[in-house]
């Protein structure tokens, strides 16, 4: 019990502990929303832009714990969607982890714990990263107090704070995967104390002699004596008496039964706490605040959070599914992590080194000087500090192998800078004893000197956070500035570069954030603003000014090609050298509305230089299209709104295009009169077919100085499928096994290689499963190739889980990709498709990645159609490519927010992408030639269709069918909860009565 001295003193710390965190608090909360946005930011603040637009918190975890999104959710409703609202809750953490220095109280000094909680509260990383949207600062306040817990429990074997130890370990998990770090480096530095403390020379005895030394707790002999006491309650147990049971007979047996069954129920109880800490974190949000809203992309598949409160009969289905997803998003998180050579190993240390250097001058030095008093200062170290300072370094050393994330040390400097608080704190109230001790023996010098040290320190400390935090906190010679981006607001950073946050990938995209900005826009004198150049030119300007202090940020200009596409960047499409210029990776905008960061003049906002200017005029702008189908016809519609208007080239009189279209040009694909005519009357040219002859629209282009986009290189590629695999291998896109055949004996010496069945395909001029042959067996060789009768390829046979597409577009500086469908499939002709896919997340997320890896072989602006597999494992295979609007991307026109027709539109003529969010679950079926021969086109049946709710009938207006011809389709746009397999059904309904009819 303490005594009225005891409590006076510790209610005297409490206020100083808490004044010192009143002071954090607002040094965290001051001008909090004043600071641009940084890239980082915008990635993992994603959701507040989602919240911001459609008032859902459809929030779905992928990666880097979620719990700051969830804690900021409820905080928008009542303050806003802003920046300050965003970063609140990291604010408010680490303005509160001075408390925890409170749970240390009993291993250390109140002159210590008070200097602990002045450097939690005030030391410009902690300070910095506690006003920045990123989870580092909560991982390392809660798995700090979970340490203070786990102490306090030692200390006074009250099982509350070993729950609360459990609650905070599961905390720091929901804010990021590298809390699981913590763990690693707290079982190493406990295996170092625990030798230090066997090994110590102070007791003059062994290891062994210290474990038997009462003074030091005798835990070994009680060891001994409850192996003792074990074996005589089994003794007890077995209604033996003798005199070796020591008097225990079955009543000993009931209370030690009792004693270890209270024991394992509060364990147990602990485990229950950490468990549904976790399932609430990690559990998905499937309705927004304001109703149902649709997941980022698109539905979930797991028990979200509100159907296991509305119904309790899931909650074992509720419990899998998120520990599951959980489970797999940090097996994700540990398999990116990349190996690092010795150069890259030893940059990042030196990188490292150069923030604590910098922003945690005071707290390393006084950490030192800590660590040397009490490890060869005292008979007795302590252990904490030495544990604390163990952790410290192992942090240090460890970090840069346990992140794939090169120059990410001024974040990563947070989970050093926590730990070696603790002997800094020791280092810093030794100073303090020293100088009050001076003071009272009269040596007015000494105390003095001491004095003025300890201003000093405190002065570099609020000089630096100061300068770091509040006034320099985008300055390039800021080390704890990593993605700066020159904006007042997150809107522009979320809206122009589309930074999900659903994965790190954008760490790798560039290493100083204005040498992209390089790439989407200048002044008018061809040069960026001052704000947004690069830091490589800075850091030469400042070279040449005479100031030589070198930049930590890694060069990435000395990566070859791959080695950029290896780390996540994207090489520019004019940069065929491997000079590592990198473009903008612009992801998914599924989570965006359909808003443009315009001014009311129109200027679309560039960032990093002057506005890019951007009009709408009447007459508009004409674009030329190769190709009068339906392709051409949606385009057409597509075009009005934009005021764009189109004219077609097409061998048949009246096309399916004409109605949609201003004129038609008569003629030959591949005629380069027609084709020049187009050209002529057009300001841009594009195609819809890939019967187009990439050599005319390059001599055409030339002549006539129009623009023909996609580029004709990139439709040369594609219409040849091996040339176009080749490409594509070679960039690093994962294809099926393929090999090159020209004779019925190549082919059979490939699938010796290859193996049976595989696929044997035209290298030119198949589509719609025309020109693929399935070879079974070695008897089918002959009649195969000869089936081909050309050019051929054969690709070993994927037995796949299913068919996806991605539509991805190339605009003027940006890439957009939309949400990832599922497309059914039969005899080689697509009859449905639906989106989302019916797939996992983590698979939606690899069939992204690989069509942004795909845009990055392609050239000249527009929409591809990237057809994929999905492996049995879950792995993503290439399939084919069209440059152009895809019949897999139809769904678009009512179940997105721009379709891939207007989308195609806006990158040819260079105007700003829409968004390519999906506006709810949607299927879309063809509607295809069920006749024999040709005939007039008439079709029945479609009472129900068209008076189906949500379902839109579309038709081409070709005159007439035949046998599998497309002729329309048909879209359904469900509910927000509508699931994949539900709308598949619905549609399936109201398509079953079409039927064309027979003309006698």
């Amino acid at each position: 019990m303490e005594g009225p001295i005891e409590r006076v003193e510790s209610l005297t710390l409490f206020r100083a502990v808490l004044a010192i965190t009143v002071a954090a608090l607002i040094a965290r909360l001051v001008l909090l929303g004043a600071r641009p946005a940084h890239w980082d930011e915008a990635r993992v603040a994603y959701w507040a832009q989602y919240y911001a637009e459609t008032g859902s918190f459809g929030y779905h975890w992928e990666e880097h714990g979620p719990l700051v999104q969830i804690a900021a959710r409820w905080l928008f409703e009542p303050l806003g969607v802003d920046d300050t609202a965003a970063r609140l809750p990291v604010a408010l953490v680490g303005g509160l982890l001075p408390m925890a220095a409170l749970l240390y109280r009993r291993h250390l000094r109140d002159s210590e714990v008070v200097a602990l909680a002045l450097f939690l509260s005030f030391n410009s990383v902690l300070l910095y990263f506690s006003r920045f949207v990123r989870s580092d600062v909560l991982v390392a306040a809660f798995m700090f107090t979970a340490l203070g817990l786990l102490l306090r429990f030692a200390d006074t074997r009250r099982y509350r704070y070993l729950y609360g130890a459990g609650l905070f370990v599961a905390l720091g998990f929901g804010s990021k995967e590298n809390a699981v770090i913590y763990l690693a480096t707290w079982a190493g530095a406990a295996v170092l104390v625990a030798d230090q403390w066997l090994h110590s020379p102070a007791s003059g005895t062994s290891g062994a002699g210290r474990l038997q030394d009462t003074r030091f707790g005798g835990w070994w002999h009680s060891l001994r004596r409850i192996g003792s006491r074990g074996q005589a309650t089994l003794a007890a147990a077995a209604g033996r008496t003798d005199g070796d049971s020591r008097g225990y007979d079955r009543s000993t047996l009931r209370a030690g039964a009792k004693r270890t069954g209270l024991i394992g129920s509060k364990l147990a109880g602990v485990v229950v706490v950490a468990l549904a800490t976790a399932l609430f974190v990690f559990a998905d949000r499937g309705a927004g605040v304001r109703g149902r809203q649709p997941y980022l992309d698109g539905d979930s598949s797991q028990v979200t959070l509100g159907e296991v409160l509305n119904r309790p009969g899931v909650f074992p289905a509720f419990i899998n599914d998120t520990l599951t997803g959980a489970y797999e998003g940090y097996a994700d998180w540990f398999a990116k992590s990349s190996e690092r050579t010795l150069d890259t190993y030893l940059e990042f240390v030196e990188g490292f080194l150069g923030v604590l250097s910098t922003n945690a001058t005071v707290l390393i030095a006084f950490g030192v000087l800590g660590f040397i008093l009490e490890r060869y200062g005292r008979d007795e170290p302590r252990w904490l500090v030495m544990f604390m300072t163990y952790c410290g370094v192992a942090s240090l050393m460890g970090y840069p192998l346990g992140t794939d994330i090169q120059g990410a040390w001024a974040w990563v400097a947070t989970h050093v800078v926590v730990p070696l608080a603790v002997p800094a704190a020791v280092g810093v109230a030794w100073l303090y004893r020293e100088a009050m001790a001076a003071r009272v023996d009269g040596d007015d010098l000494a105390a003095a000197v001491f004095a003025v040290v300890l201003l000093l320190a405190a002065l570099q400390v609020g000089v630096t956070a100061a300068d770091d935090v509040y006034r320099n906190p985008t300055a390039d010679d800021n080390e704890l500035v990593q993605y700066a981006q020159p904006y007042d607001d997150l809107d522009p950073v979320v809206e122009w570069h589309c930074i999900l946050g659903r994965q790190a990938e954008l760490f790798g995209l560039v290493e100083q954030p204005a040498d992209e900005l390089v790439l989407r826009g200048r002044g008018r004198d061809g040069r960026l603003p001052a704000l947004a150049r690069g830091a490589q030119s800075r850091r030469r300007e400042r070279s040449a000014a005479g100031d030589l202090r070198r930049s930590r940020r890694p060069d990435r200009a000395r990566r070859d090609h791959r080695g950029v596409l290896r780390e996540g960047g994207l090489l520019h499409p004019d940069d065929r050298q491997g000079t590592g210029r990198v473009h903008p990776r612009v992801l998914d905008l599924s989570c965006l509305a359909d808003r443009s960061a315009r001014d009311q003049t129109g200027t679309f906002y560039s960032p990093g230089g002057e506005p890019r200017h951007m009009e709408l005029t009447s007459p508009g702008t004409t674009v030329g299209v190769v190709g009068g189908g339906q392709l051409g016809r949606m385009l057409g519609e597509a075009a009005s709104p934009l005021g764009i208007e189109l004219i077609v080239s097409d061998p048949t009189p009246d096309a399916p295009a004409a109605p949609a279209v201003r004129d038609q040009v008569l003629g030959e694909f591949d005629d380069e009169a027609t084709v020049r005519e187009l050209a002529r009357r057009a300001d841009y040219l594009t195609y819809e077919i890939e019967l187009a002859d990439p050599d005319v629209l390059d001599a055409v282009g030339e002549e006539t100085g129009t623009p023909v986009h996609p580029h004709p290189e990139t439709l040369r590629i594609i219409q040849d499928k091996l040339v176009q695999k080749r490409r594509l291998a070679e960039a690093g896109v994962p294809v099926p096994a393929f090999r090159a055949v020209d004779s019925a004996d190549e082919l059979r010496s490939a699938l010796a290689e290859l193996g049976y069945p595989a696929m044997l395909k035209a290298r030119e001029g198949g589509y719609d499963g025309r020109g693929n042959v399935p070879v079974a067996e070695p008897d089918d060789v002959e009649a195969a190739f000869d089936a081909i009768d050309g050019p051929a390829m054969v690709e070993e046979f994927v037995d796949y889980e299913r068919e996806l597409a991605v539509m991805g577009c190339l605009g003027a500086d940006e890439r957009t990709t939309f949400p990832v469908t599922e497309t059914i499939h039969e005899a080689e002709i697509l009859r449905e498709t639906v989106s989302p896919a019916r797939a996992s997340e983590q698979v939606r997320e690899r069939a992204r990645a690989v069509t942004r890896d795909v845009l990055d072989v392609m050239q000249g602006r527009g929409v591809y159609g990237i057809e994929l597999f999905e492996t049995g494992d879950g792995e993503i295979l290439l399939n084919e490519i069209a440059p152009r609007p895809h019949n897999s991307g139809h769904w678009t026109i009512e179940g997105c927010h721009t379709s891939q027709f207007g989308q195609h539109l806006r990158a040819v003529t260079g105007l700003a992408l829409g968004s390519a969010g999906r506006r709810a679950p949607t299927a879309s079926k063809n509607i295809l030639g069920d006749v024999d021969g040709r005939q007039p086109a008439r079709l029945t049946g479609v009472e129900r269709p068209l008076s189906t709710d949500r379902l839109s009938v579309h038709w081409y207006g070709k005159r007439e069918v035949y046998h599998l011809r497309k002729m329309g389709h048909l879209t359904l746009v469900g509910e927000q909860d509508t699931s994949p397999g539900g709308l598949l059904a619905a549609i399936r309904d109201a398509a079953e009565p079409l039927s064309f009819a027979e003309i006698g």
